[in-house]
């Protein structure tokens, strides 16, 4: 829903983040106060303080869990990536110990799938689309697997490099798909609602303060850090999005790597 926000930078992002939160707490602060019956005594005063610190705290809770989310899946997506140009570099070497001569049209398909993710997929998965991955790329794919399926190994040892490279042929397979969907992955929206239910009820309970300076720096800056917080999962959610994005230089050194140029 908020995917456009990828498009800006990282500082942009945070301001925005933290400026809504700090403008929603004063709000909500001042704006309650009108409506809900407030008294300005010790009492309320007393449970409003001891009240906040557990909201923040619950609320700095699930922000730092999802943190630790975001970045596992960051970390899962960059080792995917890795293992697929590994694999890809391996299938061209296989290839080429099979036979260079008969393998030339499958590893210029290889040459070309490489290129086309580099030059379409990856495009595609920054701008947030589906996890079904870029159409030109599926179908060099698709040639990729007839062409190595139309060899014919022989026997003894080219028929053991003949099945290792089937079997790096599925791995790529396998490591797109998973890059695909990790390109879709994202913390669960059930996540945003509670850290959004949270922040609201612990701004709430800024109206139970009298608004004087100090109390509304001090809301303001809590709700600055729940922004800022919540800016920063943002930021790592999507790790093929943003800023902070995956890149693909991994698969531009093996594409300069391989046996044929697409």
């Amino acid at each position: 829903m908020l995917d456009f926000f990828y498009f800006y930078p990282n500082w942009l992002i945070t301001i925005v983040f933290v400026g809504v939160a700090v403008a929603a707490a004063i709000a909500l602060m001042l704006g309650l106060r009108t409506v809900l019956p407030v008294r300005d005594d010790k009492e309320t005063f007393d449970i409003t303080i001891r009240v906040m610190p557990a909201v923040l705290s619950l609320t700095a809770f699930v922000l730092a869990f999802a943190v630790v989310q975001a970045k596992s899946e960051l970390a899962r997506a960059e080792k995917i990536v890795v293992d697929e140009a590994a694999t890809v570099g391996q299938l061209d070497r296989l290839l080429v110990r099979l036979d260079p001569a008969t393998t030339e049209p499958t590893r210029r398909a290889l040459a070309a799938y490489v290129r086309s993710v580099i030059d379409d997929e990856w495009p595609y998965m920054e701008q947030g689309h589906d996890g079904f991955g870029h159409t030109r790329t599926r179908g060099l794919v698709a040639g990729l697997s007839d062409s190595l399926h139309a060899l014919d190994p022989g026997d003894g040892r080219r028929s053991v490099l003949f099945n290792d490279a089937l079997r790096a042929a599925d791995q790529i397979e396998d490591l797109r798909d998973a890059r695909l969907r990790e390109a879709r992955e994202a913390i669960p929206a059930l996540f945003w609602w509670i850290i959004v239910v949270l922040s609201a009820l612990m701004m709430s309970l800024g109206a139970f303060l009298r608004p004087t300076f100090s109390s509304v720096v001090m809301v303001a800056s809590q709700a600055a850090a729940v922004g800022l917080l919540s800016a920063f999962v943002f930021v790592l959610d999507h790790p093929f999005q943003g800023e902070t994005r995956i890149l693909p230089w991994m698969m531009e050194r093996v594409a300069s790597t391989l046996s044929m140029s697409p």
